[in-house]
């Protein structure tokens, strides 16, 4: 009974060590609860670990969402996102043990997130002078990040991929924690552009190096490499790098925290 008992406490703090998207804001308007965003999966704040899954697009129960609201947002204004660890008002964003990169990306709705669509504008790692992760900023900003819509980008409707990669337990083959989420927007104004896109899953790999890599928790990551491609700056934009080769290296055991 003891041993139940234990297992089911040691259960609740991962899943209250977990997070999720939970609220969008566009125009200047912080939206409802949930408005906007692909319906949450049944374990809602449970992470990703495979890069192989389609789950890590977004996380979803439902990727059509076809009763998914659709939230506008001019090209080249700002937005923000918001994570918490459930849906309660009161939650707390995620565990400060789950350190790691924030990062945003966009794919036109009409591809449903499949295929080379998927292109980076907001990333947010490691930084030197704070010793702080996109992690600590977004704790201290009561889970919100902020970025800008790029204002050259062709209007109409978009997939917004929101996600954080916990490193705590990267040092292993498949111990990266993935949080991605999916949300409906539709961009007004813009110009023409398309950016070249990257797919997921598919352009990450269990061996990049920043997704198998050993944080040092007090120390200096200024080698961390954040993954995926780089964001988009605007104006006709080029192809994403090809990928570098990785050497594979034999997975270990882990214990998750």
């Amino acid at each position: 009974m003891a041993t139940a008992v234990a297992v089911l406490v040691s259960l609740s703090y991962l899943a209250s060590a977990h997070t999720l998207l939970t609220t969008i804001s566009t125009n200047g308007k912080k939206n409802g609860l949930g408005e906007c965003i692909r319906p949450w999966w049944l374990e809602r704040n449970h992470p990703i670990r495979d890069v192989k899954t389609t789950d890590l697009r977004c996380r979803t129960k439902d990727l059509n969402g076809s009763t998914t609201k659709a939230c506008p947002v001019a090209a080249g204004s700002t937005m923000s996102i918001a994570y918490h660890r459930n849906t309660r008002p009161d939650s707390d964003v995620i565990s400060q043990s789950h350190t790691g990169p924030v990062m945003v990306y966009l794919a036109p709705l009409a591809s449903n997130g499949e295929g080379e669509v998927w292109f980076k504008i907001f990333e947010d790692g490691w930084t030197k002078e704070s010793n702080e992760w996109g992690t600590d900023r977004l704790i201290k900003n009561n889970g919100e990040a902020s970025f800008t819509i790029p204002a050259d980008i062709k209007p109409g409707d978009y997939l917004l991929r929101t996600e954080i990669i916990a490193l705590h337990n990267a040092r292993t083959l498949g111990g990266a924690q993935f949080y991605p989420n999916c949300a409906h927007i539709t961009v007004t104004g813009g110009g023409s552009v398309v950016p070249p896109g990257v797919a997921i899953p598919g352009y990450y790999k269990d061996n990049d190096p920043g997704i198998l890599y050993s944080r040092k928790k007090f120390g200096d990551n200024s080698k961390y490499v954040i993954p995926g491609p780089p964001v988009y700056k605007g104006g006709a934009g080029t192809a994403p790098p090809k990928k570098p080769v990785c050497t594979k290296r034999k997975a270990r055991k882990r214990h998750d925290l």
